[in-house]
């Protein structure tokens, strides 16, 4: 059995999960919510380009390694945050993560994100 290299896990990252939150009006409302921090390795695939009323956009595949965690499912997102807390990039995970070894030890998660006028 080969060693996990923590120093690999460089990039951190929030999944979040969609939860209903009362806002200040007291109604509830449907809003992403930080559901844990983790420490991940950043392994783009590629970029697809399209067009969308008249406006240049590209889907950008990415492909997350981190330690395994079972919490983790296709029905949240990975986002990335600046330092002064405000979203970098939002990445929608596709399907479910996958434990690639079986050993439950790393998992990958495959995920996309549209990037706005090619980046």
């Amino acid at each position: 059995m080969r060693p996990i290299r923590p120093g690999k896990y460089r990039h951190v990252i929030y999944i979040q999960n969609m939860e209903s939150i009362r806002n200040t009006d007291g109604e509830w409302v449907d809003e992403w919510v930080d559901f844990k921090k983790k420490f991940a390795d950043k392994v783009p695939l590629n970029s697809k380009d399209y067009f969308e009323a008249k406006a240049s956009n590209a889907v950008l595949t990415v492909v997350w390694k981190t330690r395994y965690d079972e919490s983790i499912t296709g029905s949240m997102r990975i986002v990335e945050k600046n330092k002064d807390g405000s979203i970098k990039e939002v990445y929608d995970i596709q399907g479910e993560p996958l434990d690639m070894e079986g050993l439950h030890r790393e998992m990958e998660i495959i995920t996309e994100a549209v990037v706005a006028n090619g980046g």
